[in-house]
């Protein structure tokens, strides 16, 4: 992975086990969390808010009934036209005088407000795992096959799920490491 912009690591608890996670993001926001479970590695690659992605994970994160503190994430603003994310490079001025905002929580969504909104995600796709893991620790991965077939209803939750299953069916997530031998039929 080239062009990193971001690295972090956490710990939680994952089938019983303590589990160290290191998250890495790079400059088009393509995501790779690495983590070891009972002694394999595994790496999710998450490109659903890489690049263009990127607008509709935002929405999807500040739509949240979860508060998101501005000054760890930014603003986003709901306006006449749609939502509207205030961009680092954008002019102020005409936020901090809009009658949708006030301009006490006008902080502008700057690159590292982004990062700290993926890298948030990141945690939460870990904690999703963990979650339907313990449910499911048998069926894991028919269960995220299952998942991927639903209709999608476009919010946070299933977002974060969606992506959690697509990495552990992308990665055959706690399949036995089974040696296929040809079996000859006459």
């Amino acid at each position: 992975m080239s062009n990193i912009v971001r690295t972090s690591s956490f710990q939680i608890v994952l089938f019983g086990h303590r589990t160290y996670v290191s998250v890495c993001i790079d400059v088009s926001f393509k995501t790779h969390i690495d983590f070891t479970l009972h002694g394999r590695p595994y790496t999710f690659v998450i490109t659903d808010w890489e690049n263009q992605g990127l607008k509709r994970f935002l929405e999807l994160f500040y739509a949240t009934l979860t508060p998101r503190d501005p000054a760890l994430f930014g603003v986003m603003i709901d306006t006449e036209q749609g939502y509207e994310f205030l961009n680092d490079d954008m002019d102020m001025t005409h936020i901090l005088n809009s009658p949708y905002t006030d301009s006490s929580t006008a902080i502008a969504l700057t690159m590292a407000k982004k990062l700290n909104a993926i890298e948030h995600a990141c945690y939460d796709v870990i904690r999703c795992l963990s979650k339907v893991g313990d449910v499911y620790p048998q069926s894991l991965l028919e269960y995220c096959i299952w998942y991927l077939e639903l209709p999608y209803g476009w919010n946070y939750a299933e977002m974060i799920t969606r992506v959690m299953a697509k990495c552990v069916v992308g990665t055959q997530f706690m399949v036995p490491d089974l040696h296929w031998t040809v079996v000859e039929f006459s």
